[in-house]
C-alpha cells in the first residue's frame, strides 16, 4: 500500500463558553456582509447557499445572546446589512489572533505532511547535529517524520501533541534563556522531558569580497539598506533573534526593520542561507558558525544559545527515542573535537 498523508493545518477559532462561534470561514463570511451590505451578495459572492449565511449569524447569536448584523430598511437600492460593533469586534479579534499565528508559527495556509507509517513525528529547527543524528537513526531502522519548520512551529506542534518531539532555540530576552519560558506559556513544562542539549555559536555570515565588519557596523548597514539579507522563515527561532536585533537598533536611528533589503526573503534551513550567500544572491545573513566556515565565507559573531529537543513524556521510553538519545551520546560526542561552533554537554 503506498504511503499517506496526514495534513495540519493551524488557525484561529473564537469560543464563546466552550462552544466554538468564529472559524476561517465564518470570519470570510462577516468581512464580506461588512464589505457587500448584502447577505445575497454574500451567498453569491463567496459562492455559499443563503442559508449558510444566515446559520452563521442566527448561531452566533444564540450563543453569545448579541446581534452580529443589523438591517436597515428603504432607499432606492433597498436595505443594507451591517455587522454591529460586536460583529466588527469578532472579525478584530479574528484578525488579531491570525496575525499572531502568521508571526510566530507561520502562514494559514501552511501544511506540513506527515507519513502515517512513521513511529516518531519529530519537528524542528535547522541543525547540522541534528541532521547527523535523525539520518543516523534512519539508517538504524527508525521511522522518522524529519519536519524541519523552525522552532515556533515545533513547539506549537508539540503543545497539540502532533509531534512526539521538538527541537528549538528560542530566546526569551526578559528572561535572558532559552526555550524554558517558552515550555511554561505552552503549559508543557510538566508533559514533557528534555532529551538532547548543546550550545552552538551564531554568526553573520557574509560575501568573502566584504571587508571584515563589527556587529554594530552590520546592524547599521542593515538598517541603512547596505546590505542584502537573506532572511529565515517565520517562526524560527533565528530570524526572532534577529528581529531583535534590528529592533533594539532601529529606534535609535529611526528606522523600520521591514524595510530591510531582503527582510521580507525566507528560508527554511542555514544550508539554503548560505547557499544563498555563496552563490551571491544575497550579502548576509544570521546563521552558524560551522557552515560559514565551511564555505570558507567570513562572519562576525553574534552569541551562543542554546539548542534543546523535548520528547513527550508519554513516548520518552520509546525505542526510537532511546536511539536518538543513544546516537546523539555515543556517535555525536565521539567527534565534537572536530565540529567548530558547537559546544556538547
Amino acid at each position: 500500500m503506498e504511503e499517506n498523508e496526514i495534513k495540519i493545518k493551524f488557525e484561529p477559532i473564537l469560543i464563546f463558553r466552550g462552544e466554538s462561534i468564529l472559524d476561517s470561514n465564518g470570519a470570510d463570511i462577516l468581512k464580506a456582509i461588512e464589505r457587500e451590505e448584502s447577505m445575497i451578495s454574500v451567498s453569491k459572492k463567496l459562492g455559499i447557499p443563503y442559508s449558510r449565511v444566515w446559520e452563521l449569524i442566527v448561531r452566533i447569536e444564540r450563543v453569545t445572546g448579541k446581534k452580529v448584523v443589523i438591517t436597515q430598511k428603504g432607499g432606492k437600492r433597498g436595505g443594507k446589512t451591517k455587522l454591529t460593533d460586536f460583529g466588527k469586534k469578532l472579525v478584530s479579534m479574528y484578525e488579531s489572533a491570525l496575525a499572531y499565528i502568521n508571526k510566530n508559527i507561520g502562514p494559514l495556509s501552511q501544511y506540513i505532511s506527515i507519513s502515517i507509517n512513521s513511529q516518531l513525528t519529530m519537528a524542528r529547527s535547522s541543525d547540522y547535529i541534528m541532521d547527523i543524528v535523525v539520518n543516523n537513526a534512519i539508517k538504524k531502522g527508525c521511522k522518522i517524520d524529519d519536519l524541519i519548520i523552525g522552532s515556533g512551529l515545533s513547539l506549537a506542534m508539540l503543545a497539540l501533541e502532533k509531534a512526539d518531539i521538538a527541537c528549538m532555540h528560542l530566546y526569551d530576552p526578559i528572561t535572558d534563556d532559552y526555550n524554558k519560558s517558552f515550555i511554561e506559556r505552552f503549559w508543557l513544562k510538566d508533559r514533557v522531558e528534555k532529551i538532547i542539549s548543546f550550545k552552538r555559536e551564531l554568526v553573520f555570515a557574509y560575501r568573502r569580497d566584504l571587508p571584515h565588519m563589527e556587529l554594530k557596523d552590520i546592524i547599521h548597514k542593515l538598517l541603512n539598506g547596505e546590505l542584502k539579507l537573506i532572511n529565515r522563515n517565520r517562526g524560527s527561532g533565528t530570524r526572532d533573534l534577529l528581529d531583535l536585533l534590528l529592533k533594539e537598533e532601529a529606534k535609535h536611528l529611526n528606522k523600520e526593520v521591514e524595510k530591510v533589503v531582503g527582510y521580507e526573503s525566507e528560508y527554511q534551513t542555514d544550508d539554503e542561507i548560505i547557499k544563498m550567500i555563496s552563490s551571491g544572491k544575497g550579502d548576509i545573513g544570521l546563521t552558524l558558525r560551522y557552515l560559514a566556515e565551511k564555505h570558507n565565507l567570513k562572519y562576525t559573531h553574534v552569541k551562543w544559545e542554546t539548542y534543546e529537543c523535548f520528547s513527550l513524556k508519554n513516548i520518552a521510553n520509546k525505542e526510537e527515542v532511546s536511539k536518538l538519545k543513544d546516537i546523539y551520546e555515543n556517535t555525536v560526542k565521539s567527534y565534537k573535537d572536530n565540529i567548530i561552533g558547537y559546544i556538547f554537554e
